[in-house]
C-alpha cells in the first residue's frame, strides 16, 4: 500500500484538529491510500510566538477560530461537504495529493 506522509503547518496549535478533518477526507477520497500527517509544533523552536500574541488574538476573537473547537468533537465530517469551502479545499487536497503521490493505480 502506498503511504502519503504529511505535515500540517499552521499559526496555531489548535489547528492540529484539522488534522482529523484532512485524515477523514483523506481516508473516504483515498481508501488505498495509507496516509500518516503530524502538526508542526512551532512552540517548541527557539523564539517562539509570545503570550503578548496570544492575548492579542483573544482579543480580536475571530468567529472562524470557533470552528477549531467544534471540529475536536464531530464524529462525521461528511455533511462539510455541504459548504462551498470544504469542496474547494477537498478540490485543492485531491490535486496536492495526485501532485505529491505517484501510485500505480487510479486515485
Amino acid at each position: 500500500m502506498t503511504q502519503l506522509k504529511y505535515t500540517l503547518l499552521t499559526d496555531g496549535s489548535s489547528d492540529k484538529t484539522l488534522l482529523n478533518i484532512i485524515k477523514w477526507l483523506l481516508d473516504d477520497l483515498y481508501p488505498q491510500l495509507s496516509c500518516d500527517g503530524s502538526f508542526a509544533d512551532f512552540r517548541h523552536i527557539p523564539n517562539p510566538p509570545q503570550i503578548g500574541d496570544v492575548v492579542q488574538r483573544v482579543i480580536n476573537f475571530n468567529v472562524h477560530y470557533a470552528v477549531h473547537l467544534v471540529a475536536e468533537n464531530i464524529k462525521d465530517y461528511s455533511p462539510l461537504r455541504e459548504l462551498s469551502a470544504f469542496r474547494e479545499f477537498e478540490k485543492d487536497l485531491k490535486i496536492a495529493v495526485r501532485n505529491c503521490v505517484s501510485i500505480s493505480q487510479n486515485i
